[in-house]
């Protein structure tokens, strides 16, 4: 059975039948419209994965002027391939931001919602429908924006919170159920992984022998399959790219995997925003604005090209009340009473 974190135990939970998890299922999602805020999403996610995460080299965190700091500072501080040497963590951990933003907003609520149902599945929750609340929160201990203290119940325990061989602090992501829209009551977390650049490794015994064993779910991007060409004859149609919820068996249990194939638009408008952020850092306002960019991504350019050399977190606020989605993560303002949100 799997390992799940539970403060309040009046959620009983049994052992999940096997059998159930035979098939994989194609998550649908619609993002033929792509409205400003959508685009907001994506840059509010890059910028947190520069500002917060720990372990990035040459953070900007070593800056003088941090938190501070601006594209322009970083921009002098660094050798010229300085953006080209981190884009593959920007890839990989940047997308952990914004994967927390997107499944916590309502464009991305059924793949949010495909990962609850492989959670519940894989622990065949009783009374799942009193959980109808839920949040998406960073784990570990790799970004500043982390809030272990709040995924972990301190006063049931104590000996646990101080103990850093915990899930919670050996995972990328935590998804929080709750009975209560304040978060109060019984809670469930589930926590799991992100690998932005090698999503296939999720469907490996070896990746899952090198984490942690109460790990439930996991969510990658992988290469798109298509049929293979035969000499002299013409391609087919092509495939659509496709997002999908898969189960792995694993001695330490079941794992709920969500694989994204990386020519998805959900990872191509990721991809191109950090394309879009790499080409201002280097040209700063003299960045001209392409004309295959849509309005939405021009707008956004403008803003960057302006603030070149304003403060990041006054970008990120700009950025994130440009959105409507409500849900960012902002260490300034963290409340305990808004860690969920409902699934309407």
């Amino acid at each position: 059975m799997n390992m799940l974190y539970i403060p309040d135990q009046n959620i009983h939970i049994e052992s999940f039948t096997p059998s159930l998890f035979d098939a994989l299922r194609e998550v649908t999602i619609d993002l033929s419209v792509k409205p400003f805020d959508y685009w907001c999403s994506h840059f509010v996610s890059i910028l947190q994965g520069l500002h917060y995460h720990v372990n990035l080299q040459n953070s900007p965190r070593t800056l003088s002027n941090y938190p501070h700091w601006s594209l322009q500072d970083l921009r002098g501080r660094n050798s010229n391939h300085y953006m080209q040497s981190i884009e593959p963590y920007l890839r990989n951990w940047g997308f952990q931001y914004f994967l927390i933003n997107f499944l916590n907003s309502a464009i991305g609520s059924t793949v949010s919602a495909a990962i609850r149902e492989g959670i519940a599945n894989i622990n065949n929750f009783k009374n799942a429908e009193r959980l109808k609340y839920f949040r998406f929160e960073s784990a570990g201990t790799d970004s500043l924006l982390s809030r272990i203290s709040y995924l972990v119940d301190q006063e049931k325990t104590r000996s646990i919170i101080t103990d850093r061989k915990h899930v919670a602090f050996n995972s990328d992501l935590a998804l929080g159920f709750s009975m209560h829209f304040d978060g109060t009551g019984d809670k469930i977390f589930a926590f799991g992984e992100v690998e932005g650049n090698y999503g296939h490794q999720l469907l490996t015994e070896k990746f899952w022998d090198e984490k942690h064993p109460d790990l439930d779910f996991g969510i990658g991007v992988v290469k798109a399959k298509q049929p293979k060409k035969k000499k002299g004859a013409v391609l087919g149609i092509l495939i659509p790219p496709k997002v999908t919820l898969n189960y792995f068996k694993h001695w330490s249990g079941y794992k709920a995997v969500l694989l994204i194939e990386r020519e998805h638009n959900i990872v191509q408008d990721y991809h191109d925003a950090i394309q879009m952020l790499v080409d201002i850092y280097y040209r700063g306002p003299d960045f001209r604005v392409l004309n295959n960019y849509s309005t939405e991504l021009s707008q956004i350019s403008y803003i960057l090209k302006a603030g070149y050399d304003t403060p990041i977190i006054e970008l990120l606020k700009q950025f994130s009340y440009y959105s409507d989605f409500d849900n960012f993560i902002d260490p300034e303002t963290y409340n305990t009473n808004h860690i969920i949100r409902t699934d309407a």
